[in-house]
């Protein structure tokens, strides 16, 4: 049981940041089954829908492994490095998102050009 108010802050702060952690996590797996959903008809290659339910899946797995990470030193009372960790991963989520969006995988690439 935490004391001081200094404690009762960094506790809190750990509690805000966790569950934005987890808000991170689920809101990329949202996006990612609604994203395939509404994508379903026979016009849409399954390429294209790899293309862009790729960001959301590969960010949220990646917050997940961090998450689990972070819920690990939490309940071993290192409390700092779980702020460090989940606010750099809340911060590279976002930033991965949108540079996941923007980089097609080279095995999915497609020359449209050449013909």
């Amino acid at each position: 049981m935490v004391k001081n108010k200094k404690g009762k802050s960094i506790e809190w702060v750990c509690r805000i940041l966790l569950t934005l952690h987890l808000y991170c996590i689920a809101g990329g797996y949202i996006a990612f089954f609604q994203t395939r959903q509404q994508l379903v008809s026979p016009l849409i290659p399954e390429n294209t829908l790899y293309q862009v339910t790729y960001s959301y899946y590969t960010a949220s797995l990646i917050c997940l492994c961090l998450f689990l990470f972070s819920i690990w030193l939490y309940f071993l009372n290192r409390k700092i490095i779980v702020i460090i960790i989940s606010a750099l991963s809340i911060l590279l989520y976002q930033t991965g998102i949108f540079f996941l969006q923007n980089k097609i995988p080279s095995v999915l690439a497609v020359d449209f050009t050449s013909r």
